[in-house]
């Protein structure tokens, strides 16, 4: 079985692709299409690299066993009896092999589930960080392949401050500019990431490309990387589902500091190329 993360820096198209890529016979994605288990700020490539699981027990405990409002409706698809059982063996054999323990814990978050079929070739995840984390993932899952989905800087920061604004917790985004600053730093970790990799382990989708642009290239190119088939109901789902409409291009626009906002992103993709990252433009 392989494990198949796309990722992104978030507001990018990771949860489309994998519904898309989910009605393809040997694809199976969880009930919840995030798993954040291993990528989370106390999640389990921190656990392996500090060699404890103080940390990953708390959140498993307070973020998922105690969790009562429903947004962790991925593990609510798991039985509470099960996540204990698969806790207490991760506790048992990750001071023995730790990568081998989370990885049976990880594939486990799937295969508890009971709903996977027989002939199933990838295990499929749209977590966004594991992008930035593909070294280390790969470090864990050899067999691994990994899908970076890019968005419009501008696009996709907007998203995120429009988003972040509703959510009076949040110091990290407040506006704009901010948004815009946030997607140039983290572009900057997912390619540095991603490029440690081989190149037969990942490959790079605009989703522009991929709803607008150039389908039928972009699908070919997700298609022929992960040797699968481009099936009819994919086919069903992309014609159904796959809308030009839902991207919001050019949202960013109805700012009042579009102009500055514009400038900014400008001189970020300047920025981009004097570190061998290339974002093509398209408007």
């Amino acid at each position: 079985m392989i494990t198949l993360f796309i990722g992104g820096t978030g507001r990018c198209g990771t949860t489309i692709l994998l519904d898309y890529l989910g009605n393809n016979s040997k694809i199976y994605s969880t009930i919840k299409s995030e798993i954040k288990v291993l990528t989370a700020t106390n999640g389990l490539l921190n656990s392996h690299d500090k060699q404890t699981l103080n940390d990953f027990n708390y959140y498993i405990d307070q973020s998922i066993l105690n969790k009562t409002d429903g947004q962790n409706a991925f593990i609510n698809s798991i039985k509470h009896n099960d996540i204990i059982e698969m806790l207490k063996e991760l506790n048992k054999s990750f001071k023995v092999n730790s990568k081998e323990s989370i990885k049976d814990f990880y594939l486990a978050c799937f295969y508890k589930q009971n709903i996977i079929k027989n002939n199933i070739k990838y295990l499929a995840d749209s977590t966004p960080e594991t992008i930035m984390n593909s070294d280390r993932i790969n470090n864990i899952f050899p067999d691994s392949k990994f899908i970076h989905m890019i968005r419009d800087g501008r696009d996709s920061g907007y998203s995120d401050y429009l988003i972040m604004k509703d959510y009076k917790f949040s110091n990290r985004i407040k506006n704009e500019f901010d948004g815009l600053n946030h997607w140039h730093q983290r572009i900057i970790k997912y390619f540095n990431s991603i490029k440690k990799l081989d190149n037969n382990k990942y490959i790079n989708i605009r989703v522009e490309d991929f709803v607008v642009n150039n389908s039928k290239n972009e699908i070919e190119k997700i298609i022929n990387f992960l040797e699968i088939e481009d099936e009819l109901q994919m086919k069903s789902f992309y014609l159904n589902n796959v809308k030009k409409s839902s991207m919001s291009i050019g949202k960013w626009q109805e700012s009042k500091n579009w102009r500055e906002y514009n400038k900014q992103y400008n001189l970020i993709l300047e920025d981009l190329k004097q570190k061998n990252i290339f974002i093509e433009k398209y408007y």
